[in-house]
């Protein structure tokens, strides 16, 4: 698949979902709605003109402003931008948008039917919010083609916080870190049902897809992060990395990243500095086909899939990983040093690698004793060697019914991570499907006996021959009500 996709290959505008009313007639219940203004957007050219017709670029300033810009009504507080404008269409940007100084949410009509493009050479959205509680909110667009030394589509860098749903980040570029996204500082943001691919960072501080650091928080959420590059010849983290912060990342796929240094799909790293820490959380999720040293000019450890690296933060422990009914498998590692799915050398007691069983590893070579060999081992975990590593029989990276691509395991021969994990309580795939039945993710395949201890549910991020679209009850992740302000699905 390439990272260039024809419109039709993009996600198809989602209708409004039970999860999404529920979450937000909860945040109604919990605290008053704020004042706002809705700003419609008329007219998709980039300009800045008093002509009667409101444009991006000047809505903005009106919700920045408070105060009535052009052809656009004055903003009021927490505002509201949304697109009244001829589909499908591309507001093709002549220069750097304004920075979004307040709590705002940008709505578009669908990720195939909208795209800001700033074509190679200006900025799309950078977020400096002037209240510590403001926060940026993008739905149902694609960002596509910016360019800023950090976050190539979104730099969420100054405080606040952001949720995008729905959105397709696509071939973005930062001259320094965070290919299609930045999170730093004391900020929380949340991607549900987004599609990172084609993104490069080009910096030492890598991050091809995106950039958490400094102290901030990232939950991701059946999303997928395919063909991101970590270009510099220091860059980790081609799918994600993850500096002094933390990552929780769920029913997603991280897959055919690279980085021309460390950790091909994600990496973890804490800075020199007293107390730092950097944690992922990786629940029901496949990391595989990425790679680490694309250049081949390495000579240690890289860690294809995974890697940690960094300095001692004086803790008892500096960096954690947790995994849970997950893949890493099928990565690569062009170093001299062949790690192809986790660079975390033995005798790094700063270093947690925590399971909570049901993964499927493809190597444990430079983990032997945190991965021990079993099919399933005494953790419930299915765990090859370097001399012979677990092969997760995945298909090609594709839409498989749902918004984002995933890896589909094959059905036949079987791949060993169907029916071979165990997902209580999850509340559907990637794509939302599950059985029909039970409401829940796990779809029992007839002609496959279930490993031991499994509840039906497929290792990964895919659950194999399972009914689509499947609605489920509210779940939270503790990032929905951070929100200063969710608009439900059916206001404008």
């Amino acid at each position: 698949m390439s990272p260039v996709f024809a419109r039709s290959a993009l996600p198809r505008p989602f209708r409004p979902r039970l999860i999404g009313r529920l979450v937000a007639a909860l945040i109604g219940m919990l605290a008053a709605p704020l004042a706002g203004a809705t700003i419609p957007v008329t007219l998709a050219a980039d300009t800045d003109v008093d002509d009667g017709q409101c444009t991006l670029r000047e809505a903005i300033l009106a919700a920045n402003t408070d105060a009535a810009y052009h052809g656009c009504p004055a903003g009021a507080g927490p505002d509201r931008i949304v697109f009244s404008v001829a589909t499908p269409a591309t507001i093709a940007l002549s220069a750097g948008l304004p920075f979004v100084l307040d709590t705002l949410l940008l709505r578009g009509p669908g990720a195939d039917l909208l795209t800001i493009d700033g074509q190679g050479s200006f900025r799309l959205l950078a977020f400096e919010p002037v209240s510590p509680n403001g926060w940026l909110g993008v739905e149902d667009l694609t960002l596509a083609h910016g360019l800023a030394e950090s976050g190539g589509a979104v730099d969420l860098g100054h405080g606040g916080s952001g949720r995008f749903a729905r959105v397709v980040f696509l071939e973005n570029t930062s001259s320094n870190s965070g290919g299609a996204l930045r999170v730093a500082g004391a900020t929380r943001a949340e991607l549900d049902d987004c599609w990172l691919s084609g993104n490069i960072a080009l910096g030492p501080a890598g991050g091809g897809g995106v950039l958490v650091h400094a102290g901030a928080e990232l939950a991701v959420d059946r999303s997928a992060l395919t063909d991101n590059v970590a270009a510099h010849v220091n860059g980790s983290g081609g799918g994600l990395m993850i500096n002094n912060a933390k990552l929780t990342l769920t029913r997603s796929t991280v897959a055919r990243n690279s980085a021309y240094a460390r950790g091909g799909g994600l990496s973890l790293y804490t800075p020199l500095t007293l107390g730092s820490f950097a944690e992922a959380v990786v629940h029901d999720s496949t990391i595989a086909r990425n790679t680490a040293d694309i250049d081949a000019t390495g000579s240690s450890d890289d860690g294809g899939g995974i890697a940690f690296s960094g300095d001692s933060c004086g803790n008892p422990v500096c960096s954690r990983l947790e995994l849970r009914n997950s893949i890493v498998a099928d990565n690569a590692d062009n170093g001299a040093i062949v790690l192809p799915d986790f660079a975390v050398l033995a005798g790094e007691p700063e270093i947690a690698t925590v399971s909570l069983g049901f993964n499927l590893i493809g190597s444990n070579a430079g983990v032997t004793t945190r991965f021990v060999p079993g099919s399933p081992n005494l953790a419930a975990d299915y765990v090859g060697t370097e001399a012979a590593p677990l092969a997760p029989a995945l298909n090609s990276l594709a839409l498989y019914g749902g918004a984002t691509p995933s890896l589909r395991p094959r059905l036949d021969p079987p791949s060993p991570a169907i029916d071979h994990g165990y997902c209580p309580g999850s509340p559907g795939d990637q794509r939302d499907a599950g059985s029909a039945a039970t409401r829940l993710r796990p779809f029992d395949v007839d002609t496959v006996v279930d490993g031991p201890g499994s509840d039906g549910c497929d290792i990964g991020a895919h659950e194999r021959s399972a009914d689509a679209a499947v609605e489920n009850a509210l779940f939270g992740n503790g990032f929905e009500v951070a929100a200063t302000l969710l608009w439900s699905a059916e206001s404008p």
